[in-house]
This record gives C-alpha cells, structure tokens and sequence, in this order.
C-alpha cells in the first residue's frame, strides 16, 4: 500500500508519482485498487471505498498538462514536487 494524493477529472483519478516501484509495478501490471477512508479513532466507526480499475501512465502531452494543472490546484505543493 502507498499513499497518494488524488485528484479526479470527470471518471479519471489522477496522481503524480516520482518514478519509484509505483510506477515500475504499474508499468509491469496496470491493474490496481485505490483505497478511500474516513478515519476515526474509533476503529469500528471507520468507512472505507474501493476502487479497482487499469492505470495509464500519463508522461507528456496535454493530457499531463491538464493533470499536472488539476493536481496544482488542490495540492499547491504538488508543484515543487513535479516539474516539466
């Protein structure tokens, strides 16, 4: 399991990642589960959603514009992190 901080644009969630075993273990098999969760101390008050789908890695293009700009928006330290 590896956290990530999501954006979603229409039906696509999208996340930045450094080139790290995320993005080799996606290269390798696209198919994935990303885990949603209310938390609460209380541990049988907590909620969780799973959402099973394929990745597609975005690398250029306009696509990774947009992407890039969603993700800014809601995360403004995405930026320092992700650079073109």
């Amino acid at each position: 399991m590896v956290p990530i901080c999501p954006v979603l644009d229409g039906d696509t969630l999208l996340f930045a990642s450094d080139p790290t075993a995320k993005v080799r273990d996606l290269r390798r098999d696209p198919h994935c589960a990303v885990v949603f969760d209310a938390y609460v101390e209380e541990w049988n008050l907590n909620h969780q959603v799973q959402v099973r789908g394929t990745a597609r890695l975005i690398e250029d293009g306009p696509e990774w514009d947009r992407g890039k700009r969603l993700l800014d928006e809601k995360i403004p330290s995405v930026r320092a992190l992700v650079s073109r």
